[in-house]
């Protein structure tokens, strides 16, 4: 009977692959590297919130700004008619 682990669906290699490896590696880091790895998973949280806030700003501001431009797109197609 074959394990779970050693079992292959259809189309993969039940081989152990490079990133099995790392995530093994990971999960028998000392206590003191787990602790660093989640600190810098939570500071990673904290930029993508930033940066979250800042797309959200920067449509409201492309919003805003693209009522500015229709008169002149308008003007400009209008002078562009032969």
């Amino acid at each position: 009977m074959e394990s779970a682990k050693g079992s292959s669906k259809a189309g993969s290699s039940s081989a152990h692959t490079a990133d099995d490896e790392l995530l093994d590696s990971v999960f028998q880091a000392p206590p003191e590297v787990l602790r660093r790895v989640n600190a810098l998973k939570n500071l990673h949280i904290k930029l993508v919130d930033i940066e979250s806030k800042f797309y959200e700003e920067l449509h409201h501001l492309e919003c805003k700004y693209a009522s500015m431009y229709v008169p002149i797109f308008e003007q400009r197609e209008k002078n562009s008619k032969w």
